[in-house]
């Protein structure tokens, strides 16, 4: 299957989309545990769990990305 220009274009968007929001969760995540390292480690644990979660998000995305690859190869 081809794609025209618009239907990748709209793929790429999704994609940047579905990487871009773990990405900024994870962000957040780290940032807020190295501030709460010293006074609080289960909080910063807390939030490094969620920064494992995003990551795992990502993963999902990629090997979903990685399935419909395969499937287009002639």
């Amino acid at each position: 299957m081809r794609y025209t220009c618009s239907t990748a274009g709209q793929l790429a968007a999704e994609v940047v989309h579905e990487l871009n929001t773990p990405l900024g969760a994870m962000m957040i995540a780290v940032e807020l545990a190295i501030g709460s390292l010293q006074n609080n480690p289960e909080k910063a644990f807390q939030r490094l769990d969620k920064a494992v979660q995003a990551i795992q998000q990502m993963q999902h995305v990629l090997v979903g990305l990685t399935d419909l690859a395969w499937q287009q190869a002639p």
